[in-house]
């Protein structure tokens, strides 16, 4: 007869020997993982996406970026900044210490409640200093008859100067090809004199953009953490913008006066035109599977810079410059379908341009002009600076090294 005693006896062994198993391996798999993450450095973690993260409940509101400039003309400001919470943003400014203006970030007749702000001043007046700052509103919950607003916070003084026809003795940088090595940003800078009124960013500024952190990281930070609270930022899209999972989102980071990618604007005696060069290569290239769809896109470009050629903005201005990230001297690379780099250099002869400013091939040129075009064509190399002097209705250029040694100056009239 079996004895149910040793039978009970026997399972109760079997599961507590199970269970003894279970944790060892539980205990070692944790240990294992514990030391394996502990040996990664923080900054190779993948960020998450910020509009991902819950809003926090009862916490102070902190500025997590910003705030920055990106576009500036006589007339108009955009400034952008962002929060660790929801809010309602506000930038409050005037002129001498006074803040008796206040625009409230407004989208289709509703305060806006974001983490990410951008807000757009019209009605400045030009050559005009003017001090700014944020005013954030937490917004704690937006239920039907129980809406909740939490703390105000007021952020620190910042100015700015609105451009001038007037303005005749100034200087603007530009540097390129950044690749997410944010030093190429905040090193070159130091080397020049800090008066520049601007900074061109010539594209490029990433490898691929496969989280909205990246754009912060590795090209808002060391701009804000250098220049960009109190002189605009003008962004150059370059082919590797168009790279990633969020290609689509950097416009929403760095706006533009004309929601768009190209864009012109004018600062004394000098009109420039942005131009965005698309990627390197004809859309059906498989590296980009198919999403690459520009030629609708491009030849409305084409268009819009022919129009802009003719305005009273360009044809009146003695220097006339342009911005673009892929250089217009081969079809190889430029491979816009408008009629590739001769559309262009016709259509910038015929519209007096003076000197193109580009970057992508990360070495420096410079091309004179020549019988095929009339302007002057320079390259900026990926650890180099390019600081233009605008002055007596002529632009002398100096490009710089890493290390601050110059590569060559030359002047433009």
């Amino acid at each position: 007869m079996v004895d149910k005693n040793k039978i009970f006896k026997f399972i109760g062994i079997a599961i507590l020997v199970c269970a003894v198993i279970v944790f060892c391996v539980y205990s070692l798999q944790k240990s294992d993982f514990s030391e394996k993450t502990a040996s990664i450095p923080d900054q190779t973690l993948d960020l998450p996406d910020q509009t991902s993260v819950p809003p926090v409940q009862n916490s102070d509101i902190n500025i997590a970026e910003g705030p920055f400039i990106t576009a500036l003309t006589e007339n108009a400001v955009i400034i952008s900044w962002q929060t660790d919470v929801d809010t309602i943003g506000k930038i409050e400014y005037g002129i001498d210490g006074n803040y008796s203006n206040v625009v409230t970030e407004c989208e289709d007749g509703l305060a806006a409640v974001n983490k990410h702000h951008i807000v757009i001043i019209n009605g400045l007046r030009p050559g005009t200093t003017y001090n700014y700052r944020t005013v954030c509103t937490e917004v704690k919950s937006l239920e039907k008859d129980n809406i909740m607003l939490g703390n105000t916070a007021i952020g620190a003084d910042y100015s700015f100067t609105t451009h001038s026809t007037a303005d005749d003795d100034y200087s603007f940088c530009f540097i390129t090809d950044t690749h997410e090595y944010t030093k190429r940003i905040t090193r070159p800078l130091s080397l020049v004199p800090q008066d520049y009124s601007f900074v061109v960013h010539g594209g490029d500024a990433f490898a691929q953009i496969q989280t909205t952190r990246e754009i912060n990281y590795a090209l808002i930070e060391p701009c804000v953490e250098t220049f960009a609270k109190f002189k605009p930022l003008y962004f150059v899209r370059g082919n590797h913008e168009y790279r990633g999972t969020y290609p689509d989102k950097l416009l929403e980071y760095l706006p533009t006066l004309t929601g768009e990618w190209y864009y012109s604007f004018r600062k004394g005696d000098s009109a420039y035109t942005v131009i965005d060069t698309g990627i390197s290569v004809d859309d059906s290239d498989q590296r980009y599977g198919g999403l690459i769809q520009s030629t609708e896109y491009r030849h409305n470009q084409f268009n819009r810079a022919k129009e802009q050629f003719k305005s009273d903005e360009w044809t009146t201005a003695p220097m006339r410059i342009v911005f673009a990230h892929i250089p217009f001297m081969t079809n190889k690379e430029n491979t816009d379908p408008v009629g590739g780099t001769q559309a262009w250099t016709d259509l910038m002869n015929d519209a007096g341009v003076k000197l193109v400013i580009s970057g992508h091939r990360h070495i420096y040129r410079l091309d004179l002009p020549d019988e095929e075009k009339n302007y002057h064509h320079l390259i900026v190399g990926q650890n180099q600076i390019a600081r233009v002097e605008i002055k007596d209705k002529a632009a002398t250029v100096t490009t710089y090294e890493f290390d601050g040694e110059i590569v060559e100056t030359f002047t433009v009239y």
